[in-house]
């Protein structure tokens, strides 16, 4: 899902919340997906773009092994708006 929003326009807020609903404890027994929240900057700058990278180093070792190989990973990235096309 892609979300695109001036600033302001509530894409931080939205992804926080998706976070948490997919942090619960409860929804995460249901549904297996672990939430990774980083900024499009953050991954850029500190992680070199690399999603792999992004985990290992943003997630704790023992929070990777305790939700174990079924686990899937929604990654949350926040980023500004991105012109494509000339407006």
């Amino acid at each position: 899902m892609f979300v695109e929003a001036d600033v302001g326009g509530g894409k931080s807020k939205l992804l926080r919340r998706i976070t948490q609903h997919f942090a619960d404890v409860a929804m995460f027994t249901e549904e297996k997906t672990f939430p990774v929240y980083t900024t499009f900057k953050e991954l850029v700058d500190e992680h070199g773009s690399d999603l792999r990278k992004l985990l290992t180093e943003k997630i704790p070792e023992e929070a990777l092994e305790a939700v174990g190989q079924e686990a899937k990973y929604l990654f949350l990235i926040d980023a500004p708006k991105i012109h494509l096309l000339d407006e």
